[in-house]
């Protein structure tokens, strides 16, 4: 067990996408940053996910001024890091050698300084050039090992009236028919991967809040038994196992955890820090985080959780205020602390759950979001089928297309379900449903990513493709050449001036086309002065192919 534990905190990105919205701009971002100076993180992630889409959407802002403003109050004291999916970056689709290199040029020099890299299916290849890029500019890069469970016979489902966690639990217990890909074995060969790539640390991605602490309790020691790579944790309490599987990790070795400062933390996002932190306190861990100005900064972020609970009227939804409940303790809640660490070192699962769950009730921490009888499946993908179906007439029930989406993930390969896969087989199930619904053939219809997908254009899936679907995709696929995205070798125009000015505005129209020239636009028309000549700047993007 280690006496120091690394804190890489998330909430300026993971917490504040997903527990609300991605609303943090970067006015409520210099209120806080002076407090995170003071604070002492060891590194703090504030690109990558859904955020500089949601930035450029929702907010009117740039990425890349938000980089250069973390970069420029943390960089000295905090590693300034982000996170993506190799070629892919921030999309669905990969992205051209010239575009991947001049992100990462463009990333490093205005202040990232460590980007985690994970690749949805695991596949190292699609990665292993963002490696070299990142060091190549004096980076360091992150390995993202993306877990998974693997899915569940019909049949085998949980039946409906057991509790939420002995259901969750007995998912890891219960014999299976179909071939296990995610074991043990799995993720170490994995982990080697990355460490013979060049990776500077791996992380344990658990991008769905599926890594039970029984699991963890297994698989971490073998992970640091055999890499000599440090190790991280990145997981999120959507099942409801993210603190015990937090705790469960410290004592099994890990090197660094991913975790949320209070008002950004618990249910679909990472755990809190303040319970790790009581935790450690425990062990006679030491969390390399100032924890007085934590407190501070945990006031702060208070009346801006509070702006946007008022905003969405969820005011009676937010935790109690950390310091006055744990002031007000009650020695039954304080002893479940003990009780959950003795339970975790003893691998008494049942237990450790149970005071786990005690503990976050008591502070009225978010609820777990995954739902019980569909165990394999994570909340984003949940939530990607509710509003898929929102736009359905006469839709089909949502409990029948979930288990569509079994049923289309084992078709496939049996991928892990990281984005953008779980989105994948979302819409591709809801396209299941609609095609039964009409009394079409099966996969009558086939989403464009999912063709891609079963096709092998992101890499091997861990199973082979049922022989059916790569049948029906070779019967109904177009002139793949057709489909091929096409780089942007010139900016569009506005009133004669060019909407990408700089290489970091041509960068967001290559990484989301669409988005980025409608904020460019917005941009360029409150700027534009009517007795302007057009601009005549390029930019200094080399935008040939290797084979040009």
């Amino acid at each position: 067990m280690p006496s120091l534990i690394k804190v890489r905190d998330v909430s300026l990105r993971d917490g504040q996408q997903l527990i609300a919205g991605g609303r943090l701009n970067d006015e409520h971002l210099r209120r806080l940053l002076p407090l995170y100076r003071e604070a002492h993180f060891s590194m703090i992630e504030i690109w990558g996910g859904a955020v500089p889409a949601l930035m450029m959407k929702d907010l009117g802002e740039s990425p890349w001024d938000r980089l250069r403003i973390c970069a420029g109050e943390l960089g000295d004291i905090s590693l300034i890091s982000g996170v993506c999916r190799g070629k892919y970056l921030f999309e669905k689709s990969p992205h051209p050698p010239y575009v991947l290199e001049a992100f990462y040029k463009e990333a490093f020099a205005n202040g990232m300084q460590v980007m985690r890299l994970y690749d949805p299916l695991n596949n190292v290849d699609n990665i292993r050039e963002s490696v070299l890029l990142i060091k190549q500019f004096g980076g360091a890069a992150d390995g993202g090992l993306c877990y998974a469970i693997d899915a569940e016979d019909d049949e085998q489902l949980p039946q409906p009236k057991k509790g939420f966690f002995a259901r969750l639990f007995d998912t890891e217990r219960r014999p299976q028919k179909t071939q296990l890909v995610f074991t043990d074995e799995y993720f170490i060969e994995k982990a080697k991967e990355l460490e013979a790539i060049g990776v500077d640390m791996i992380t344990l991605e658990d991008l769905g809040g599926l890594a039970s602490p029984d699991r963890i309790y297994s698989l971490m020691p073998k992970l640091k038994h055999a890499v000599r790579t440090p190790i991280g944790l990145h997981t999120r309490c959507a099942a409801g196992f993210g603190l015990a599987s937090t705790l469960m990790a410290i004592l099994k070795g890990v090197d660094l955890i991913d975790a949320n400062v209070w008002w950004f933390a618990g249910g679909a996002a990472a755990p809190p820090l303040e319970l790790i932190w009581l935790f450690c306190r425990r062990l006679e861990i030491e969390l390399d985080v100032d924890l007085d100005a934590v407190r501070k900064l945990r006031k702060e972020m208070e009346s801006i959780r509070m702006d946007f609970a008022i905003a969405d009227d969820s005011v009676s939804d937010l935790p109690r205020d950390f310091d006055e409940a744990l002031q007000m303790m009650p020695k039954g809640i304080e002893s479940q602390f003990q009780i959950a660490i003795d339970a975790a070192t003893e691998r008494n699962i049942p237990l450790l759950l149970e005071a786990c769950s005690l503990i976050e009730g008591y502070f009225r921490l978010p609820e777990p979001t995954l739902l019980p009888q569909f165990p394999d499946l994570p909340g984003g993908l949940l939530e990607e089928v509710r509003s898929e179906l929102a736009d359905v007439e006469d839709a089909p029930e949502f409990d029948y297309v979930l288990e569509l989406a079994e049923k289309v993930r084992k078709d496939v390969g049996m991928p892990p379900l990281a984005e953008p896969i779980g989105t994948t087989i979302a819409d591709q199930a809801v396209a299941l449903a609609l095609d039964i619904r009409d009394g079409r053939p099966e996969y009558s219809t086939i989403t464009p990513e999912f063709q891609a997908l079963a096709s092998g254009e992101y890499g091997p899936t861990p199973l082979p493709v049922d022989s059916s679907i790569k049948i029906m995709i070779e019967e109904t696929a177009d002139d793949s050449s057709d489909n091929q995205e096409t780089p942007i070798t010139e900016t569009p125009e506005l009133s004669g001036v060019k909407l990408a000015q700089t290489n970091e505005e041509f960068l967001l129209l290559e990484l989301n086309p669409e988005l980025a020239e409608a904020y460019l636009r917005q941009i360029r028309s409150d700027n534009i002065d009517p007795d302007s000549k057009p601009a005549d700047t390029d930019p200094d993007i080399d935008t040939k192919t290797p084979d040009e």
